[in-house]
């Protein structure tokens, strides 16, 4: 009796999950989704970073929006970071070795450091500035 006491339990359970999720999925037909933001685009700039060194596809920069494509080219994981006017905590996660990751940014006129925060690859070289003229 205990069996199908558990049975019943349990079907009523998963009938009632299923419902509350099937209601939550539910519309009117006059609600609408917003739509996601779009990914901030820019002139990209293909970064590529090793043991122990950053490279830029371009060095002359004029304000505007800038997405930095970063390449783990090393052996190593590396973070790729810019401060300067008007950016303080703009950085990517850290990239594993043969990894890409991008990050989006822009940049006033001024100068901006750029560097890897990964635990002494900045003091290594992995550190140059750049001019936003």
């Amino acid at each position: 009796m205990k069996l199908v006491s558990r049975r019943t339990a349990g079907l009523i359970g998963i009938v009632s999950g299923v419902a509350l999720l099937l209601a939550g999925c539910g519309s009117s037909g006059t609600e609408e989704t917003p739509a996601a933001p779009a990914a901030a685009q820019g002139t990209v700039v293909n970064v590529t970073e090793k043991e122990f060194s950053i490279s830029l596809s371009q060095e002359a920069f004029t304000p505007g929006t800038y997405t930095f494509v970063v390449k783990d080219d090393g052996e190593a994981s590396h973070d790729f970071n810019v401060k300067g006017p008007g950016l303080t905590d703009a950085a990517t996660s850290t990239i594993s070795a043969g990894g890409t990751e991008s990050l989006t940014v822009t940049l006033e006129a001024g100068t901006y450091e750029l560097w890897c925060s990964i635990g002494g690859h900045r003091a290594a070289g992995m550190d140059m500035t750049i001019t936003v003229a």
